[in-house]
């Protein structure tokens, strides 16, 4: 009767040894992951390579691996594989702009997944200053003035405003930045040009 006891101890002792709760061993699985760009199939996309090295341990080495990509926060691509490797593509950004990308992989080994080991990095889409003018060419445009008085005396002392209206060959008026002056009877008048305009003083000097 002690005999029996005893192996009944020992069977229930087996049993609940062999019911012991599994530990994540691939959590131990140390990883290197590192992406290339790689020509891309559309100008409006952006096509990377994905690849990690594993170090196996103790208990082997992992049986597949769980890889996700985020852009910006949003997750752009997931998948399962049992290669050492994956490729992604992304929507290219504006000119200019830029992009944060991260990536996770995770070693997987009977069922158990590892820590996640990350790569982050930032793509910035190409820009480029626009291609410069074909040529450049400069045309003379015939310009006709009018006075506003014709004509004009003017007594000493005094002084009248002499308007400038300028005109194209199509008969148009335009407009006139600056106009330059000269005066040929300084004896009897003087000139002062009116600043922010073409417009001119005559002002009286004597009575010649």
């Amino acid at each position: 009767m002690r005999r029996l006891f005893i192996t009944a101890n020992l069977f229930v002792l087996a049993l609940l040894a062999s019911c012991k709760p599994q530990v994540a061993e691939a959590a131990s699985l140390p990883m290197t992951v590192m992406a290339t760009e790689l020509p891309a199939a559309s100008t409006d996309s952006v096509r990377y390579a994905l690849a990690w090295r594993v170090v196996a341990d103790a208990n082997g080495a992992a049986s597949g691996y769980l890889d996700s990509v985020f852009a910006g926060g949003a997750l752009v691509h997931a998948r399962s594989t049992t290669a050492a490797a994956d490729t992604f593509s992304i929507a290219r950004p504006a000119a200019g702009q830029s992009v944060a990308l991260v990536a996770r992989v995770r070693a997987v080994r009977r069922g158990l997944a590892s820590a996640p080991a990350s790569l982050a990095w930032t793509y910035t889409s190409p820009d480029a200053a626009p291609p410069a003018p074909d040529s450049l060419k400069a045309d003379t445009i015939a310009v006709r003035l009018t006075f506003t008085p014709a004509a004009v005396t003017v007594a000493v002392g005094d002084s009248v405003r002499l308007h400038v209206t300028g005109w194209n060959a199509a008969g148009d008026t335009i407009a006139l930045a600056s106009v330059g002056w000269t005066n040929n009877t300084a004896d009897s008048a003087r000139v002062v040009p009116i600043t922010g305009a073409p417009d001119a003083w005559i002002v009286g000097v004597t009575g010649r």
